[in-house]
């Protein structure tokens, strides 16, 4: 019995593997790029935040932080 739950664990960890490996590639095919950073803990909350508040992800924050900021400077057509 034991022997029979590592392979299933085995098979649902190939399994999430291949899910997790064809999300990222529609993600790239759609031209998305990943983005992995360490933040202070401070701005973290702050961008925890500011989700909460306007009901958005944190990568939605993030676009429209840099479209904002972009179009401050007058460039919003690279966004």
């Amino acid at each position: 019995m034991a022997k029979e739950k590592v392979v299933n664990a085995n098979k649902r960890a190939g399994q999430l593997a291949s899910a997790q490996n064809a999300y990222r590639a529609r993600m790239r095919d759609e031209g998305f790029r990943r983005l992995q950073e360490w933040l202070p803990e401070g701005t973290m909350n702050a961008l925890k935040a500011i989700c909460e508040r306007h009901g958005i992800s944190q990568r939605e924050a993030i676009i429209r932080s840099i479209r904002q900021e972009l179009k401050n400077r007058g460039r919003a057509e690279e966004a």
